[in-house]
């Protein structure tokens, strides 16, 4: 495939999810660190916007929510000048929902 890329970052919001014309349509913004600081010091972050479909669409609306690590893999587009990615594979690498349900058996302990 010519136009494949693969990120890996963490979503900024929970998904957009809507239905048009009997397609499941799931959006979100992945935030991406740069390996690199720039000339003050800082890492700076890309938001690149996702578009999942299908049963895809569904299930990362259910499961994955604000701040968790994913990987996604797509094709990259450009709809009146804005890239987006439309995902073909996702790929759920951690959770936040998680963490806080750890919290929340540790101060139940406490």
């Amino acid at each position: 495939m010519l136009n494949e890329i693969t990120l890996i970052g963490r979503v900024t919001h929970d998904f957009i999810f809507e239905e048009k014309n009997g397609k499941k349509i799931a959006k979100n913004t992945l935030a991406i660190s740069r390996s690199f600081k720039n000339k003050n010091g800082i890492y700076e972050t890309d938001f690149i916007p996702f578009t999942l479909f299908n049963q895809m669409a569904v299930s990362s609306s259910e499961y994955v929510k604000k701040g968790d690590l994913i990987g996604i893999k797509g094709s990259l587009n450009c709809y009146k000048n804005n890239l987006q990615i439309n995902v073909e594979k996702i790929s759920f690498l951690s959770s936040n929902i998680k963490k806080e349900e750890k919290n929340e058996e540790i101060d139940k302990k406490l």
